[in-house]
C-alpha cells in the first residue's frame, strides 16, 4: 500500500481549482468595448454634434467565477469614456464629461441639443445561474444588464435645460449576436454584445427614444500549470511503476512487459 503514497502526495501538490470555481477578472479593452447611441425626439433623428460624438468606449473590469465551462459574472465596474470636445448642453456650459453629444431639428422646437454623461453599466448573472461556455458561445439574455448610472441633458425651443436620470433603464438586452468566451495565445477573451432601447421625456410625455448598442470586450491572461512540477510528478510516478514491475518480475521469475 505504501507504494501509492508518494505519487498521491506529488499530485496533491499540483494547483487545483476549488469546488466553487476560480475567481476571474477581465480588464476591458476600451478600444474594442465601443458603444454607439441613436436618439430621436418627436420622431426627429438627432445627429452627432461633433465628428464621432455618437460613439464612445468603456473602461473598467468584469469579475466573476469560472468553474470548467460554467461562468458566473459577479461584479463589474464599467464606465464610459468622455468626448474630447465639450458637448452641449451638458450639466453646465463647457462641460467636458459627456460620453455622447447629439443635435437636430425637432418639430415645433427648432434646434435641440442633447448630451449624455457618466454612463455606467451593470452586468451580472449571479442570481440567474451559470453561463454555459462549453462551445465558446452563450445567449445574451442569459446575463442581467441595465444602465446603472447616467445623466441625459437636453435643451431646445428656448426652454430651460432639461434632465433625465438614466439609472435603472435598459433591460432587457436585445442584442442578436451571442456572447463568446475564447482563448488564443494564452489570453482569454470575454465578449458581451449589448443593445437596448429606452424611452424618455424631453418636451412631451415619452417623446424621446434612445438606443444604446455595442459590446464589452474583456481579457485576462490564462494561468498555465507549472511545467517543472508536472514533469517531476510524472517522472516520479513512472519510476515507482517501473520499480513495482521489476519486483513482481523477480518474484514470479517472468519477464517484464
Amino acid at each position: 500500500m505504501k507504494r501509492f503514497i508518494l505519487p498521491a502526495l506529488a499530485l496533491a501538490a499540483l494547483p487545483v481549482a476549488s469546488a466553487s470555481g476560480a475567481l476571474v477578472r477581465y480588464a476591458l479593452d476600451s478600444g474594442a468595448s465601443v458603444f454607439s447611441v441613436r436618439v430621436s425626439i418627436a420622431g426627429a433623428a438627432l445627429v452627432p454634434q461633433t465628428p464621432g460624438s455618437d460613439t464612445t468606449g468603456f473602461s473598467g473590469f468584469i469579475e466573476g467565477e469560472l468553474s470548467g465551462a460554467m461562468l458566473i459574472l459577479g461584479t463589474a465596474t464599467l464606465v464610459s469614456l468622455n468626448q474630447s470636445a465639450p458637448q452641449l448642453p451638458g450639466g453646465s456650459e463647457g462641460d467636458l464629461t459627456a460620453a455622447f453629444g447629439l443635435e437636430g431639428q425637432v418639430p415645433g422646437r427648432g434646434l435641440t441639443l442633447l448630451s449624455i454623461e457618466d454612463i455606467s453599466l451593470y452586468i451580472s448573472n449571479e442570481f440567474g445561474g451559470h453561463l454555459d461556455t462549453a462551445d465558446g458561445m452563450f445567449g445574451t439574455r442569459d446575463f442581467g444588464f441595465f444602465i446603472s448610472g447616467g445623466s441625459l441633458w437636453f435643451s431646445g425651443g428656448g426652454t430651460a435645460r432639461g434632465y433625465q436620470d438614466l439609472h435603472g433603464k435598459g433591460s432587457p438586452n436585445l442584442a442578436s449576436a451571442p456572447g463568446t468566451l475564447t482563448v488564443a495565445g494564452g489570453v482569454e477573451t470575454l465578449t458581451l454584445p449589448i443593445e437596448t432601447t429606452v424611452s424618455f421625456t424631453a418636451f412631451d410625455d415619452a417623446d424621446g427614444a434612445l438606443t444604446l448598442s455595442g459590446q464589452l470586450v474583456g481579457r485576462r491572461v490564462v494561468p498555465e500549470p507549472s511545467v517543472p512540477l508536472l514533469s517531476a510528478s510524472g517522472g516520479l510516478g513512472l519510476a515507482l511503476f517501473r520499480r513495482r514491475r521489476s519486483r513482481e518480475t523477480n518474484i514470479t521469475g517472468g519477464s517484464p512487459c
